[in-house]
């Protein structure tokens, strides 16, 4: 074996993981971002105070819920991808979902406001 195919691998999983991490990140930013949403919604109903602040507090702990569940399904369905050598078409794949939800709910806040 030589040096180059085994450093490969190496490399192919230390993107798989930066990428992991970023799309870690993003995921977080993108559960503010849908709360904002929902309290925008909730304003635009003119929904009181305490339905406003039970839907801030609850929206936090399912949306961070379920963050943490999708991050962890996200890191097997990379980690899959570099096993089975289809890591590239994974990763574009979940690229565009991500980008497409970031754009969607930065356009419904700016609608919201």
């Amino acid at each position: 074996m030589t040096k180059r195919t085994q450093t490969f691998p190496v490399l192919l999983w230390a993107t798989c993981y930066t990428l992991w991490l970023l799309f870690f990140a993003a995921g977080f930013w993108l559960m503010l971002r849908i709360r904002l949403v929902l309290l925008g919604l909730g304003r635009l109903a003119s929904a009181n105070h305490w339905i406003l602040s039970a839907v801030d507090r609850y929206a936090l702990l399912l949306l961070g819920v379920v963050w943490l569940v999708l991050a962890l399904a996200l890191e097997a369905y990379l980690r899959g991808g570099v096993q089975k050598g289809i890591f590239w078409s994974r990763a574009r794949r979940t690229v565009l979902w991500m980008v497409g939800l970031l754009a969607f709910t930065t356009a419904a806040a700016f609608v919201l406001k």
